[in-house]
C-alpha cells in the first residue's frame, strides 16, 4: 500500500511538473508573439503616422532611433532586474507596461508625445526579449534547445500576423491604429501566464552548479564580448538583407514592386518556417553543428546571388534559401552561448546590445553604398558580415576544443 501510495504522489508530482512547464513556456511564447506583433505593425502605420501628424516621412522616422535607444537602455541597463528579483516579477512589469504604451499610441497627439510612447516601448519590448531568452534558459538549462528555436518561431508567427491584424482593421473601421487596442490585449495571456508561474531560479546564485563550470572563465571577459560581436554580425546580415531586398529587386530590375513584395514576404516566411524546422533538428544535432551548417549555407545563398546576379531564379533561390539557413542563428547562438557562459540578465543584455547595435549599423552601411556603388553592395555586405561571423564562430568553437582538451574537468 505504501509502495502504491509512493507511485501516485511520484505520478502526480509529475503531471503537475509537467503543467508547470507548459503554462511557464507558454507565458514566453505568448510573450514572444506579442513582441513580434508589435514589431511588425510599426511599419504598416506610419501611412497613418504622415496623415495624422501632416509630417514627412523623413521626420516620423525619429521613432525608430527613439525605440532604438529604449531597446539598448533595456538590454544594458534594466536587464539587470532579473538577477536582483524574481524574474516573473521583471517580466509581469514590462509586459504590462508594453500592453500600456501599445494601447496609448492611437492617443498621441503630437509627435514628440509618439516619440516618447515609442522610447519606453523600447525599453517594455527589449527587457521581453531579454527576459524570454533568460528565463527560458533558467528554467530549461541544456534542454533549451528546441524551445529556444521555437520560442523565436513564435516571434516570427508574430510577426506575420502584425501587418494582416493592421490592414484588417483599417478595412473594417478606416483607422489602422485602433489595430494597437487588439495588439494590447494579446498581452493579457503572457500576464496571466507569468501570474500564475513561478519564475525559475537564477543559476548565476548557484555557485554549487556544475554544469555551469565551463562558462565561469568567459563569463564577462573575452568570451562573452566575441559572442556579442558574433550576434552582431548575423543579426546584422539578417536585417540588412530583409531591409534591402526589396529595393534591390527592384534597382537590379529584374522584376516590378509585386513581385519584389512577394520575394521580401518569402524571405521572412522562410525564416519563420526555418524556426520551425530548427526545433526536431535541435533534437538531434549539437548546437555547435546546427550554427556551423546555418553559417555555410547562408554564405552559399548569398554566394549564390553573387555569382548570378541577373538571374531572377538565382535570386529567389538565395533569398528563400538564406531565410532557411539563417533562421536558426539567433536561437542557436543563445543557446550555445547558454552552453558556454553563465547566463544572467546582465550577460543576455550585451548579447542582446550587439544584435541591437549590428541591426543598427549594417542595414546603414549598405545604405550608404546602395547608391553610391549599386545595388549589389547588399549582397557584398551581407556576405561579408556571414563570412566574418563564420571565421569568428570557428575560432570560439576551436578555443573551446582547446580549452576542454587542457582541462578535462570542463
Amino acid at each position: 500500500m505504501d509502495t502504491q501510495s509512493a507511485l501516485q504522489a511520484g505520478i502526480i508530482a509529475a503531471v503537475r511538473g509537467k503543467k508547470d512547464l507548459f503554462l511557464t513556456i507558454g507565458g514566453y511564447y505568448s510573450a514572444y508573439i506579442l513582441l513580434g506583433l508589435t514589431v511588425s505593425a510599426i511599419g504598416p502605420l506610419l501611412p497613418t503616422f504622415v496623415e495624422k501628424y501632416a509630417l514627412p516621412l523623413s521626420a516620423l522616422s525619429i521613432i525608430f532611433p527613439a525605440q532604438w535607444v529604449g531597446n539598448n537602455l533595456a538590454s544594458l541597463v534594466v536587464s539587470r532586474a532579473y538577477d536582483r528579483v524574481a524574474g516573473h516579477r521583471v517580466l509581469l512589469a514590462v509586459l504590462v507596461l508594453a500592453g500600456a504604451l501599445v494601447a496609448l499610441i492611437p492617443f498621441a497627439s503630437t509627435l514628440g508625445l509618439l516619440m516618447g510612447v515609442f522610447l519606453f516601448l523600447g525599453v517594455a519590448l527589449g527587457t521581453i526579449d531579454v527576459g524570454g531568452n533568460t528565463l527560458l534558459m533558467w528554467k530549461l538549462g541544456e534542454r533549451a534547445r528546441p524551445y529556444m528555436n521555437a520560442l523565436h518561431f513564435f516571434f516570427g508567427f508574430g510577426s506575420i500576423l502584425g501587418p494582416m491584424l493592421v490592414a484588417w482593421v483599417a478595412s473594417w473601421s478606416g483607422d489602422p491604429t485602433r489595430a494597437c487596442w487588439l495588439i494590447a490585449l494579446t498581452a493579457l495571456l503572457p500576464i496571466l501566464l507569468v501570474i500564475i508561474t513561478q519564475s525559475p531560479a537564477n543559476p548565476a546564485a548557484q555557485h554549487t552548479s556544475q554544469t555551469a563550470a565551463p562558462a565561469n572563465p568567459g563569463a564577462g571577459g573575452w568570451l562573452t564580448l566575441a559572442l556579442a560581436v558574433f550576434f552582431f554580425l548575423h543579426t546584422g546580415a539578417e536585417l540588412g538583407f530583409g531591409n534591402y531586398i526589396y529595393s534591390y529587386t527592384q534597382s537590379i530590375g529584374l522584376s516590378g514592386g509585386y513581385t519584389a513584395t512577394l520575394l521580401n514576404s518569402a524571405y521572412w516566411a522562410a525564416i519563420t518556417f526555418g524556426r520551425l524546422l530548427a526545433v526536431p533538428v535541435s533534437t538531434r544535432l549539437s548546437t555547435r553543428r546546427i550554427l556551423l551548417f546555418s553559417l555555410i549555407g547562408s554564405v552559399l545563398s548569398v554566394g549564390v546571388i553573387l555569382a548570378a546576379s541577373r538571374s531572377a531564379a538565382a535570386l529567389w533561390v538565395g533569398t528563400v534559401g538564406l531565410g532557411l539557413f539563417i533562421a536558426a542563428l539567433y536561437p542557436g547562438s543563445m543557446s550555445y552561448a547558454g552552453e558556454r557562459i553563465t547566463i544572467s540578465g546582465r550577460a543576455t543584455g550585451y548579447l542582446v546590445t550587439g544584435s541591437n547595435l549590428g541591426a543598427m549599423a549594417v542595414p546603414w552601411l549598405i545604405g550608404q553604398f546602395f547608391d553610391r556603388s549599386g545595388a549589389l553592395s547588399t549582397m557584398t555586405i551581407t556576405a561579408a558580415a556571414l563570412l566574418a561571423a563564420l571565421a569568428l564562430f570557428t575560432f570560439i568553437a576551436r578555443s573551446a576544443t582547446l580549452q576542454r582538451k587542457n582541462n578535462p574537468t570542463i
